[in-house]
């Protein structure tokens, strides 16, 4: 009988998404992309997860007499991923930096986002492909600035090789 060790994992990828609420009246699509690692907490189902991203929300149009702008964010978050089989769900919160030129939002906001997702283990389990759809919500004073979207990653093992060890019984 062979057990192998809970390793970390990091992955990255594109993310491309609408935005929502009051986000929708302005901006037609976001696009950016994340890199995250995952860390198992002792040998559960469960990990804990560090992502940093980037987010442009894309503005719909030309505004008569308004001077408006993309948007673009680095968010950077932590929380936990909870493993159901190959799907999962996730919870992370963090910090959004407003890196946007002429953007008159907060510089830094309080961001949070839930997540359902799927990865897809390969044979010797050392890389996956990662589906995941999110709603992410940056909180301003003026309203959030929301968005959902669909991720696209590619997963790898951090460890080089699993340890494996075997029941001598």
């Amino acid at each position: 009988m062979a057990q192998t060790e809970a390793t970390p994992w990091a992955s990255f990828g594109p993310e491309i998404g609408i935005p929502t609420g009051q986000a929708g009246n302005l901006y037609s699509i976001t696009a950016g992309g994340s890199f995250k690692i995952e860390a198992p907490v002792a040998k559960s189902q469960f990990n804990f997860m560090a992502t940093v991203g980037y987010d442009s929300f894309v503005l719909k149009g030309a505004y008569t007499g308004l001077v408006l702008h993309d948007a673009a964010y680095i968010p950077v978050e932590a929380g936990g991923r909870l493993y159901l089989n190959h799907i999962y769900i996730e919870g992370d919160v963090g910090a959004s930096f407003n890196i946007s030129p002429g953007y008159t939002g907060p510089k830094v906001a309080f961001v949070y986002s839930p997540v359902i997702g799927f990865s897809t283990p390969s044979k010797d389990h050392s890389r996956s492909l990662d589906f995941g759809i999110k709603y992410e919500g940056r909180v301003e004073p003026g309203g959030t600035v929301s968005q959902v979207a669909a991720r696209v990653a590619f997963r790898v093992n951090m460890k080089k090789s699993s340890k494996v060890t075997k029941d001598k019984s």
